[in-house]
């Protein structure tokens, strides 16, 4: 059975993904694509576009899917999940079996959400480069741009968010968000649609996080401005610099 059965809404759903790549100029037609999949709904669906992207020719690109475990109970279950997922997407799929989830909680911080989400990037890093995978998408999409804006407005005090595009290491590695500007509204209708294999990460404290209340700050302020999101996302585009202070 495929990954992704061929909707309207697939089409929509990549032809935006297509344009987000070209816009951006996330990748090279030479450069493998490596896949950060959690096992969530946003993972899942890049995996799905990107490989619907590949199969009906408009993406060149060889795929293959990163999955960080990060130690919780039940891993088995969830890694048989993945691979069969992935193996319907015909990627192939990298495991890198850590303990990097009880060991953030277990050490006593107040940000165990911020020492496991660093480790957790070393660890995905580390893997693309052993597999000389130097494109590196994340399923980030539309709403973690305006969370990730909020928590560094008010948590760090500065003016900063995700971007579509980013070199690290001097260029080592590339990330790239192809969601980057999909509502996630869009992806929870694909995902009621669809049978993606979606698992969770066995955190205990998942839903309990900072990013968790920049969403429900989302939610609210669409109550008193409808459209707010779409509004926001449009202003982190058009930013006047002279009117604002130096």
């Amino acid at each position: 059975m495929d990954l992704l059965r061929s909707t309207s809404l697939v089409g929509e759903m990549a032809e935006k993904v297509c344009a987000c790549l070209q816009r951006y100029r996330q990748i090279q037609e030479s450069e493998p694509i490596a896949v950060a999949l959690s096992g969530g709904k946003d993972s899942w669906t890049l995996l799905a576009l990107l490989s619907w992207l590949r199969q009906t020719g408009k993406l060149a690109n060889d795929l293959l899917a990163l999955h960080i475990d990060l130690g919780f109970p039940e891993a088995e279950s969830r890694l048989s999940a993945l691979r069969d997922g992935c193996q319907s997407a015909d990627v192939p799929l990298l495991v890198e079996t850590t303990r990097i989830g009880p060991e953030a909680i277990a050490d006593g911080g107040k940000r165990p959400c911020f020492l496991c989400a660093r480790q957790r990037r070393k660890a995905l890093y580390e893997l693309a480069a052993a597999n000389n995978a130097r494109l590196i998408a994340t399923g980030h999409h539309r709403d973690d741009v305006l969370a990730s804006f909020l928590i560094n407005l008010f948590e760090n005090r500065e003016i900063s968010t995700l971007t579509p595009r980013q070199e690290i290491f001097a260029g080592q590695l590339i990330l790239i968000r192809p969601l980057y500007d999909m509502p996630e509204q869009r992806i929870d209708v694909l995902f009621k649609q669809q049978k993606f294999p979606v698992v969770s990460s066995g955190c205990p404290i998942d839903g309990k996080t900072r990013r968790a209340a920049a969403e429900a700050a989302l939610a609210a302020l669409e109550q008193h401005f409808p459209n707010g999101r779409d509004a926001l996302f449009t202003a982190l585009h058009k930013v006047k610099n002279n009117f604002l202070p130096s």
